[in-house]
């Protein structure tokens, strides 16, 4: 599928070509953590994760 999208938009098809689609259109920025992304650690915490998370000294 993401071959057929950057076919579509007239882009290269290739894994950097799609990177640079994904910052193109804001979904990630050009400085985006690959691995943590991979990983499939959390990237957002809920509110009551970073309200303790604030109260560590």
């Amino acid at each position: 599928m993401a071959q057929e999208i950057l076919s579509w938009m007239e882009r290269a098809q290739t894994p950097e070509a799609a990177f640079e689609l994904l910052i193109d259109v804001g979904l990630w920025s050009p400085h985006e953590n690959l691995f943590l992304r991979r990983s499939g650690y959390p990237i957002q915490f809920s509110k009551k994760v970073l309200e303790v998370a604030q109260k560590l000294p």
